[in-house]
């Protein structure tokens, strides 16, 4: 165990997050506010709604909990509670139409947070998130964090300045040259901090962490190189 600790509750994020891009990040009990307050719900509705069960979820959320649209956007509503409430009348076995519809609504709760914090992304740079991440590397520090998304690692990743193999020999990144990378390769890093080696547990498949668009790796070909080693603190 490190000599320090980091415990990141959701009071981090709205700490580090430049403002500026007129993004806020979201808690539990208030995504929708923050949401549909940033306009990328609204503006962009007709077609979300043709990718995901927006008005399934809508419809379950009324049903249960009374609020409709505008109502989701000036009212607290606890989206774990949501999630919690499908997946338990999911497990009750209702009839096939309504656990159709539950997962529907689920799904689509899930890929509109995602779809939010996606945006989130490089939008911690700030003096907050250097300090933060320079002191988790100088320190060796552990961290915790129970926030939804990245800005943490980010932060720490860009601390850690440029890695010092930040492409592999063959520059011109395609989903599809797994193949052809070998594997004195595979510890190529943008970034010095390989963010899949800090979190004690090896992931199924990895995205070699590389600027542009990085080839997809299996997890036993990507931690089989003596580089990439699970750290044992962040």
């Amino acid at each position: 165990m490190a000599d320090v600790v980091y415990l990141l509750g959701a009071g981090f994020n709205c700490s580090v997050l430049d403002r500026s891009r007129g993004l806020d990040a979201p808690l539990a009990r208030n995504f929708f506010q923050v949401l549909i307050k940033s306009g990328r719900f609204r503006d962009r509705l007709d077609g979300i709604r043709q990718r995901l069960f927006v008005d399934e979820l809508l419809s379950e959320i009324e049903r249960y909990w009374k609020l409709d649209l505008d109502g989701l956007a000036s009212t607290p509503f606890d989206i774990e509670e949501c999630l919690t409430l499908f997946e338990s009348q999911i497990a009750d076995g209702p009839p096939r139409d309504r656990e159709i519809s539950l997962r529907r609504a689920a799904f689509a709760l899930r890929n509109l947070l995602l779809m939010y914090l996606g945006e989130l992304t490089h939008a911690g740079h700030t003096p907050a998130a250097s300090a933060f991440g320079n002191d988790v590397l100088t320190r060796g520090a552990d961290v915790l964090t129970f926030n939804y998304d990245s800005l943490a690692e980010e932060a720490i990743g860009s601390a850690s300045g440029i890695g010092p193999k930040p492409q592999p020999a063959r520059s011109e990144a395609t989903p599809s040259w797994e193949a052809e990378l070998a594997d004195d390769d595979l510890d190529a890093s943008h970034l010095a901090w390989k963010a899949s080696l800090a979190y004690g547990f090896m992931f199924d498949e990895v995205s070699l962490p590389i600027a542009g668009v990085p080839p997809q790796l299996s997890g036993d070909r990507y931690y089989g190189h003596p580089g990439n080693r699970l750290a044992l603190s962040v």
